[in-house]
């Protein structure tokens, strides 16, 4: 388990908020890694937007739409992943999860579930969860709270 937090404020580059590295081959048949994560906006001025990625390795596993935000909302997601095949350079993984989230006073869940991806697990994989602002200012701050990765198996 893997718990890393930051702020990402005064920027309209896409930053890491929270990131965890899992070793090469550590997604193998039937291995669960589990990413729980809590984004939360501390601070706002005017209307900006914002738009948060969760990533396992260079794929997109949820991300927001960009959209205006206030003070004390926030994002939760929970995404699982699940190795279908021995670690190699392209080994099938199942992905679902869902993402829930308050925006603008409006709490909302949805479920996410596609396709197996196909991530190259006998490499490292960063996963990470990014933001990134409409407006540069010191008072637009979104605050990770948690970025959690749990492995079984």
């Amino acid at each position: 388990v893997k718990q890393g937090t930051s702020s990402v404020s005064n920027t309209t580059t896409e930053t890491d908020l929270g990131t965890h590295t899992l070793e090469a081959s550590t997604i193998g048949l039937g291995t669960l890694v589990e990413i729980t994560t809590t984004a939360r906006i501390t601070g706002i001025t005017g209307t900006p937007s914002l738009n948060l990625k969760l990533y396992c390795g260079s794929t997109v596993l949820a991300q927001t739409t960009s959209v205006a935000v206030l003070a004390n909302d926030y994002y939760q997601a929970t995404f699982r992943l699940v190795g279908q095949a021995a670690p190699g350079a392209s080994a099938s993984v199942s992905s679902n999860g869902t993402v829930t989230s308050k925006i603008s006073g409006t709490v909302g869940t949805a479920a996410s579930s596609g396709s197996p991806l196909s991530l190259a697990t006998n490499g490292t994989l960063t996963c990470k969860l990014t933001a990134t602002w409409s407006a540069a200012s010191a008072s637009n701050v979104v605050s990770c709270d948690d970025f959690i990765v749990r492995v079984v198996g």
